[in-house]
């Protein structure tokens, strides 16, 4: 990933924000992030864990209810 990582770098350094987000590839994504539904996020974090991933972080939704928050890391808990 290292020429989509540069490429995306130096957008974002020369203020190119909205270049920089959409220069960042599907497969780099995928590589370093895990989204979809509940049941999707749950099987990979399990595929990441039995590959070495000791910690998880997740980002959690902003200015939602508190319930919202709660439920996305009930759903996630295996």
């Amino acid at each position: 990933f290292a020429e989509c990582a540069d490429r995306v770098r130096d957008l974002y350094n020369a203020g190119q924000r909205r270049e920089a987000a959409a220069a960042v590839s599907d497969e780099l994504i995928d590589a370093i992030a895990i989204c979809g539904a509940p049941p999707h996020c749950r099987a990979k974090l399990e595929e990441w864990q039995a590959n070495g991933m000791g910690t998880a972080l997740i980002n959690l939704p902003t200015g939602v209810p508190v319930e919202i928050t709660e439920q996305v890391l009930h759903t996630l808990t295996p």
